[in-house]
């Protein structure tokens, strides 16, 4: 399975016909799955994900328009890319057993001051769910 999109966003006009700086940007996000049975109780699934988001934005844009006034916007970009390796073992009555490997990057970057900051995160989970049969 694989999924693109594209967005190219422009900045808007206010009500009174003002252009309102903070919103013009490009941004992409695509996502690749491959999975495989190799059997009734064995499934392998590779995943990618990768987010980007660049434009010229404030650099607190959660704050409001109000925080961003007289100030002037800025060249960002930010990253997440995201890897995962997941096995499921389905033993159907007894137990199903999923483990996974997960690694996250996150990059932030402001390309007018040739500053960055990222940040890497790697998971391993285990997830368990033991069946049980009971006879009355």
């Amino acid at each position: 399975m694989a999924y693109f999109t594209f967005t190219d966003k422009d900045n808007f006009k206010d009500g009174d016909g003002n252009e309102t700086k903070g919103n013009k940007g490009t941004l992409m996000n695509g996502l690749a799955k491959i999975g495989w049975d190799i059997n009734q109780a064995n499934r392998v699934q590779l995943t990618f994900d990768q987010y980007k988001d660049q434009g010229d934005y404030y650099v607190k844009t959660n704050f409001g328009g109000g925080w961003n006034v007289g100030r002037d916007v800025e060249d960002i970009e930010y990253t997440r890319t995201s890897y995962s390796l997941q096995h499921t073992l389905d033993l159907h009555d007894n137990i199903k057993l999923r483990t996974s490997v997960y690694q996250n990057e996150l990059s932030y970057k402001r390309n007018d001051y040739a500053s960055e900051g990222k940040s890497t995160h790697t998971v391993l989970s285990l997830w368990v769910n033991q069946r049980s049969s009971s006879s009355i």
